[in-house]
């Protein structure tokens, strides 16, 4: 058994063609869905039939837009003066940044963590972050499910 992804741009292709992978049988396991951000599947969001992995789910995504029970840390370091600018002569300058203390994991990295090979996540990788959706199936036939899924509506399939 081996993955072939399915790459789509509308919801209701990858909603037909996970249902056509479903009742042609010879799946290891159910196919599953991954996107950038579910919120922005709503159609495959409310299946409950339907596996859906949403890459804003990499670090628990808080309404800051960092992960969720992270501290980012400002900080800001005086450099020195600098003689003869500003009204008195006495304007400084300031770096700033900001660390959250994390790596967090890029999205072929975050693919292949889901079980996907290293070269399919390079490929499948810029497509997820372009907002296309991904339809993931083990089965036993790539050709087969290659045709079924272009049948569909795939743009694309890498096997």
């Amino acid at each position: 058994m081996t993955w072939t992804i399915g790459i789509f741009e509308r919801e209701q292709d990858v909603l037909d063609a996970a249902q056509a992978l479903q009742e042609r049988g010879g799946v290891e396991r159910p196919p599953f869905a991954v996107v950038n951000n579910t919120e922005n599947a709503p159609l495959l969001s409310a299946r409950s039939d339907l596996r859906l992995e949403g890459l804003e789910g990499r670090g628990a995504i808080g309404e800051e837009g960092r992960p969720e029970g992270d501290e980012v840390i400002p900080a800001a370091f005086f450099l020195g003066s600098v003689q003869g600018s500003g009204m008195n002569g006495q304007a400084g300058a300031i770096a700033a940044y900001s660390w959250d203390g994390h790596d967090w994991p890029g999205t072929a990295e975050y693919l292949e963590r889901l079980g996907i090979t290293a070269d399919a996540s390079r490929q499948c990788a810029p497509q997820v972050e372009e907002g296309k959706l991904l339809l993931l199936a083990e089965t036993e036939s790539l050709e087969e499910t290659a045709a079924l899924l272009r049948s569909c509506g795939a743009s694309d399939v890498v096997e």
